[in-house]
């Protein structure tokens, strides 16, 4: 294994939205700075800015269908086949999966072939649980997995739940920051952020990243604004199925004018920048990438336990952890707020001091090596 120089890293979605997709960059961008050979493989229709931008990294990506979810339905020959075809061609040292449906089409179309598989899993909401031919085959499958690696406490024993069988073959690494991207921007540089999206400056921000459905807690966000008080505007960047729910909650609430959506855009150290305080309101999952991109940013974050940063971080110290419910983030956003300048300074650190790319590239291949 100390010879391996191709690494290929097979995704549902190449895109940088989801959670899985940025856990597997940065740590694609972390191997390659170790002198790895990194390729890319999005079984479904990559995003084409991505695409050029893993290029412009040195990494070479490639979409294997350009079908969107149905090229993740149960015993697509013609997926298997692809996948196969494109495997072969970059003949890869070792392959990377990152979550369950990448992983079960990656071991279909590696039937008859030898190559070690790690399997990344980082969500602890899977479809797959209920329908007995996916578990069937999810569990004949976990011999295939030279290792499972999981990033957080949680999402090990979610994962153990449904394959106890890999108890023997699961570790935990908790999601990399690259914190030279993902910085603290000047007073001048958030200005006029704000201006951008059309915020005044003097306006205090309560701010999240949060896609639109129950277990980000979106819901439960707004509802803690509307009976804490707050000063200033929530600002919510995402979208999802439960949209119309959430701007339909904010108009019951007469808080029109003090909501902003500003949908589905990439969230970039900018876009950070704009929040005075971030807040994630995680019902439920594994180790949320907002909460760390947002400390990484110097912004003050607030953050339930189902974030899974309360593994490694201190609560009053590197950030605010609460409990899931909205009485208990309203406590913690209005503690936040007594110690902004605290928060923002001792999260940064946590974060290059811990969670740095380098740091998890690292571990990963202290693990391959093993």
């Amino acid at each position: 294994m100390a010879q391996m120089k191709r690494i290929l890293f097979v995704l549902d979605m190449f895109g940088f939205f989801g959670g899985p997709e940025r856990r597997a960059y940065r740590i694609a961008k972390g191997l390659k700075k170790r002198g790895y050979e990194i390729f890319i493989a999005s079984i479904m229709k990559a995003d084409e800015g991505v695409i050029k931008r893993a290029e412009n990294d040195g990494i070479k990506a490639y979409q294997v269908t350009g079908e969107h979810n149905k090229a993740l339905r149960s015993y697509r020959v013609d997926v298997f086949l692809k996948l196969r075809k494109l495997i072969k061609s970059i003949a890869p040292d070792v392959i990377f999966t990152f979550e369950f449906l990448a992983d079960y089409t990656t071991k279909m179309a590696l039937l008859g072939k030898d190559i070690p598989v790690y399997t990344f899993i980082g969500s602890t909401v899977w479809k797959w649980e209920k329908k007995w031919h996916r578990r069937i085959a999810m569990e004949y499958f976990t011999k295939k997995s030279r290792l499972y690696i999981v990033n957080s406490k949680t999402v090990r024993d979610n994962v153990l739940r449904v394959l106890p069988m890999v108890k023997d073959k699961i570790a935990i690494v908790y999601n990399p920051i690259d914190t030279d991207y993902f910085r603290p921007l000047s007073r001048d540089e958030k200005t006029k952020a704000k201006s951008r999206f059309g915020l005044k400056n003097d306006d205090f921000i309560v701010g999240s990243v949060v896609r639109f459905y129950n277990p980000k807690g979106a819901d439960v966000l707004i509802e803690v604004y509307y009976k804490s008080g707050i000063e200033g505007k929530l600002v919510l960047v995402g979208d999802g199925p439960f949209g119309d729910k959430l701007k339909l909650m904010v108009s019951d609430f007469g808080i029109e004018d003090r909501v902003v959506f500003l949908g589905s855009i990439e969230a970039t150290p900018e876009v950070y920048s704009i929040f005075d305080l971030c807040v994630v309101p995680s019902q439920k999952g594994g180790f949320d990438n907002v909460v760390v991109e947002a400390m990484a940013c110097g912004i003050p974050t607030v953050a339930t336990r189902a974030t899974g940063i309360g593994e490694l971080a201190e609560s009053g110290r590197d950030l605010i952890i609460t409990g899931i419910d909205a009485d208990s983030i309203a406590k913690g956003i209005i503690k936040a707020t007594k110690d902004l300048d605290g928060l923002s300074k001792n999260g940064r650190k946590f974060v290059v001091d811990v969670l740095s790319s380098d740091k998890v590239s690292r571990a990963i291949e202290e693990l391959m090596n093993v």
